[in-house]
Parts: C-alpha cells; structure tokens; sequence
C-alpha cells in the first residue's frame, strides 16, 4: 500500500480511505470467496474487515503495517466464518 496515501487516511481523508479500499477489495474478496464459496458470506467479511480499519485507522496500524493489518483482520473473519458454516480446513 501506499505509504502517504495511508498517512493521509489516518489524517480522515476520506478519498484516500477510499483509494486503500479499491486497492485492497478485490484481492481480499477472492481469497474469501475462495476459503468460503459463499460470495455473499465473503462480502461480509471483507466489509467488517473494512469497518474495523474505519474504527481503527488513525490509532490502529502504522502506514507501514497496514496492508498485512487488514489481509490479517479479514482472513480471521474470513476463518470465523467458515469454521461456523462447517468448511474449515487444517
């Protein structure tokens, strides 16, 4: 991720909040949908990951961490999600 794009959505620019998310939804809704086969089970968990970075994103990761905060978030929700739908593996 970029460093200054995330220094200014820890500074509430909501535009460049909005430039982290496109860069990351994609990709965090394949591997859901991959681990899950539910897209919309997979949607929800790459949303809540989206709203605990909202909630958490001036005092939470540093710009530097950021990317590997929120692929680590919404893979534990992602996990959640299959162990209570019964689909976990490992």
């Amino acid at each position: 991720m970029d460093r200054e794009i995330v220094i200014q959505a820890r500074e509430g620019d909501h535009d460049a909040f909005a430039r982290l998310a496109a860069a990351s939804l994609g990709r965090l809704n394949g591997i859901a949908r991959l681990i899950l086969h539910d897209y919309t089970s997979a949607e929800d968990a790459v949303q809540e990951a989206f709203a605990r970075l909202v909630v958490q994103v001036r005092d939470g990761p540093t710009p530097d961490n950021l990317g590997g905060w929120l692929h680590r978030v919404a893979m534990n929700l992602v996990m959640s999600g299959a162990r209570r739908a019964g689909t976990a593996r490992g």
